[in-house]
């Protein structure tokens, strides 16, 4: 999978819908994986989590693909932040809303069940998110770019942010621009996995 971040716009400016990005690795050339290209990845990467954080609201719809040995799989999330707080929602498996520093995380399957707790002053939304469903996270660009504790960061702490877990210790590899935006290619730092 490539990371395919669509121009950005505040939620208030209702952007144009972003087109489906597709891409593959073997989309990136060797000039998208020089070494120039991977310092304008790491800049664009630093510049989209600073729109993230900066925007007063922003709202996402995000549709994941995944292909692997089991099969085809996908899900769907839609997002809506504000200054305050914010709203998840993964289609069929949970909703996690926040208002303030207090979280409450249910399922749409036992609506008569859910999870709520209070997010200390020391911990980052993002951390009390992962602590919240069990470490697995939010695949949502703007719970890492938005939520991170972190208000500067080296951007190439950024990848780990991105991965999900999915790619151990990732590093940018490649960057490209497309007609659906710019696109990151990120690999494990043993060179087995890339994203």
């Amino acid at each position: 999978a490539v990371l395919t971040a669509a121009p950005f716009a505040p939620a208030q400016e209702a952007a144009p819908k972003a087109p489906v990005a597709k891409a593959n690795v073997s989309d990136f050339t060797d000039a998208d994986k020089s070494e120039a290209s991977v310092e304008k990845g790491y800049a664009a990467l630093a510049r989209s989590r600073k729109a993230y954080r900066d925007a007063s609201a922003l709202t996402e719809s995000i549709r994941i693909e995944l292909t692997s040995p089991m099969g085809k799989d996908s899900f769907a999330l839609s997002s809506a932040y504000d200054k305050n707080g914010f709203m998840i929602s993964m289609k069929d498996q949970m909703d996690i809303t926040s208002v303030g520093r207090e979280l409450q995380l249910t399922i749409p399957a036992s609506t008569d069940k859910y999870m709520s707790m209070t997010v200390a002053a020391d911990q980052s939304m993002e951390s009390a998110l992962g602590q919240m469903t069990g470490g697995g996270g939010i695949p949502d660009p703007a719970v890492a770019f938005r939520l991170a504790g972190k208000e500067e960061m080296d951007p190439k702490e950024i990848p780990t942010l991105l991965s999900m877990g999915a790619v151990m210790n990732p590093s940018l590899i490649g960057f490209r621009t497309s007609d659906a935006g710019e696109q990151v290619l990120l690999a494990s730092s043993d060179g087995q996995g890339t994203s």
